[in-house]
């Protein structure tokens, strides 16, 4: 929201010097007996001009309101949010000069409008009465010079908003989206690679849609690390899929190789006895025998010694 300027207009008092024997210094004759401040200065008593004027800092010209009196006497300067139009050449008059900081209230700029005022980054109108000029800094409110970043707690300080991080490290620049970033507000959250997007943590699901405040952590939920492993019924805990056990007892290594599904051993038994009996028929076919024809010594022989050997092989990865 803007505000309009605030000038100390000065208000001419013409008044008469009956009786005074000699007319003051700074006063101007606008008619027989009527006399008036010179610009920049005011009556010292307006209801006794015999005691004279006063130089008076902050008035305005009054050939020019936009140009007022500085505060050494007879000295002029731009009013609030103008610049000479030729450096220090009065008689050049001025122009509103939109961004320039306000001379009488600490981070208010000038707008670009003429005699339109703005709140400096991070800040905003104390009150909304149209002739509030004084600001307060507002943690969360967006840079309007710096992409993604917002207000910090700390008055002057910037932070990146939620997901983002600063493009360039130690340095107040824009932010940029950085997939893997905690959120900052909302727990078991992060930064997903798409902007502006979010994914729960690993366990964890949303149980509320477009809620970040609603991520649970969810049993039976599989890991996108690591293969055959979900969440587990606590908090935290990763467990085996069915079917799966941890390839060793190290706490960190989740690792997880196939077991017994433990309805018995029944199976395992099975898995093993069957290469042992296939290697079993298949060494007595592999026996060379003395009246062998050619055919069995070329073929059958050497067929059956290979079943035999790869189903004792079969049998050894079994029984492990």
């Amino acid at each position: 929201m803007k505000r309009w300027a605030v000038l100390l207009l000065s208000v001419v008092v013409v008044a008469t010097l009956d009786g005074c024997s000699q007319r003051p210094a700074h006063v101007l004759q606008v008619e027989d007996n009527k006399w008036l401040p010179e610009p920049g200065y005011s009556w010292i008593d307006p209801k006794d001009p015999a005691k004279g004027v006063s130089w008076t800092e902050g008035t305005t010209h009054r050939d020019d309101p936009h140009i007022v009196a500085a505060a050494v006497e007879g000295n002029w300067v731009p009013a609030d949010g103008y610049v000479w139009n030729s450096d220090g050449d009065m008689s050049k008059g001025v122009h509103w000069q939109p961004g320039i900081k306000s001379s009488g209230f600490p981070n208010v700029f000038a707008a670009a409008d003429a005699d339109h005022w703005v709140p400096g980054d991070g800040y905003r109108w104390r009150s909304d009465s149209p002739t509030e000029m004084r600001v307060d800094w507002n943690p969360g409110q967006a840079s309007q010079t710096y992409a993604h970043i917002a207000a910090s707690p700390t008055e002057g300080s910037w932070l990146p908003q939620p997901g983002y991080a600063w493009s360039t490290p130690g340095q107040l620049s824009a932010g940029v989206w950085t997939p893997g970033v905690r959120h900052p507000l909302y727990s078991h959250v992060t930064a997903a690679q798409t902007e502006g997007y979010w994914d729960a943590d690993p366990g964890y699901t949303f149980s509320i849609t477009d809620s970040l405040a609603s991520a649970i952590w969810t049993p039976g939920r599989p890991s996108p690390s690591y293969a055959n492993l979900v969440a587990g019924a606590d908090e935290g805990r990763w467990v085996p899929a069915q079917g799966y056990r941890f390839a060793n007892t190290d706490p960190n290594d989740f690792t997880v190789i196939a077991s017994d599904d433990g309805s018995s051993g029944f199976d395992k038994f099975m898995r093993v006895a069957v290469p042992v009996v296939a290697a079993i028929v298949a060494n007595s076919y592999a026996q060379p025998q003395s009246n062998d024809s050619a055919f069995q010594r070329g073929f059958i022989r050497p067929a059956a010694a290979a079943v035999r050997d790869e189903s004792v092989k079969e049998a050894i990865r079994q029984a492990q």
